[in-house]
């Protein structure tokens, strides 16, 4: 693997202090085979997934929403993949499981069929009137599943995306398939299907291709977000040339920080900003390992440490600061100005 190109993320921390977060739900149910441990284990690949898109969040002028990912025996809206090991699962026994508040499956924009299969990398349509059939050993089980709901996240960051009625966020998954297609992607999935698939995440398109890594017992998630967002461009600037992304005011932004310990006046930091990325940090706590203590009073300005102060960076001097958001109790917060 090249590790500059197809890298492991690690760190979320950007996302422990926002409240854009997007709820996205797994089928399960113990009568789908896997084990009873499946759901506990989705903490590792919420993590996982979060440390991708705090990665995007540093390279894209957007903000991307985080994804907290539920486990539950049921179909509501919310709901995107259904995961099984049994290759005979009753999908009339999935029917059954309908949330009472769940008006119409028109409003699920799209629903996959996840069948964990040794020695399997393949997709295909599904018989079970789903968007698609992704079978995989169990090895890549947190891949695909940060891959599905990565797409989901960077589709919620466009603001005209998030706009799209119910039957064209339906139509949206069909049009990466095609795009996938037409194109030539390559992709971790062999297409087993007929050229009529009506989903792809274009994550499968950006995982290392050594097939001796892929085969490994002890493979780690690893992605090229570089690829990914070319990708992403080029398929908006393709089928929506003409719309444009709307980012949320700075207040709106500020109001999604996850306490209530910023001023009223907190947005007056960014008046007469010009168009970019920034952060706002804040000191979390007074006492801080001795080794940062000078270096964040310098930061902030101010002779001894103490909780509540407020510095805005840009973009460019975020690397400048990581070890003290990783390690001195500083909050980073990412703000877009248009």
């Amino acid at each position: 693997m090249n590790s500059l190109i197809n890298k492991i993320y690690k760190d979320f921390y950007l996302s422990l202090f926002t409240n854009d977060n997007l709820r996205r739900l797994i089928f399960w149910s113990e009568k789908c085979g896997l084990k009873k441990d499946f759901p506990y284990k989705l903490k590792d690949i919420s993590e996982a997934l979060n440390s991708v898109i705090q990665a995007l969040n540093l390279k894209v002028p957007r903000n991307i929403p985080y994804i907290s990912i539920g486990c539950v025996g049921y179909v509501n809206e919310l709901t995107r993949i259904f995961i099984r090991e049994h290759s005979n699962f009753e999908m009339k026994e999935m029917m059954l499981q309908i949330d009472s508040n769940l008006t119409s499956f028109a409003n699920i924009s799209h629903i996959l069929d996840l069948f964990e299969c040794s020695s399997a990398r393949e997709m295909y349509e599904s018989e079970s009137s789903m968007n698609c059939k992704l079978a995989f050993d169990y090895n890549f089980r947190k891949m695909v599943i940060i891959d599905v709901f990565l797409d989901v996240a960077y589709f919620n960051s466009y603001s005209f995306l998030n706009l799209l009625p119910p039957t064209e966020k339906r139509a949206f998954s069909s049009k990466k398939y095609k795009y996938f297609k037409k194109r030539g992607l390559n992709s971790f999935f062999i297409d087993e299907s007929k050229n009529g698939l009506d989903y792809y995440s274009f994550a499968f398109s950006c995982h290392t291709t050594d097939k001796k890594l892929l085969e490994s017992a002890t493979y780690e998630y690893e992605i090229d977000i570089e690829k990914y967002i070319k990708i992403w461009n080029d398929f908006i600037n393709e089928y929506y040339p003409n719309y444009h992304h709307i980012e949320k005011t700075v207040k709106e932004q500020l109001d999604l920080r996850i306490n209530e310990h910023l001023p009223n006046c907190c947005s007056e930091y960014f008046e007469n900003k010009n168009p970019g990325v920034y952060f706002l940090l804040r000191t979390e706590k007074k006492n801080i390992p001795k080794i940062y203590e000078k270096e964040v009073c310098s930061l902030f300005g101010i002779s001894e440490c103490t909780v509540g102060q407020l510095k805005v960076i840009n973009l460019e001097d975020f690397y400048k600061y990581e070890h003290l958001f990783k390690n001195a109790h500083i909050s980073a917060f990412k703000i877009v100005i248009q």
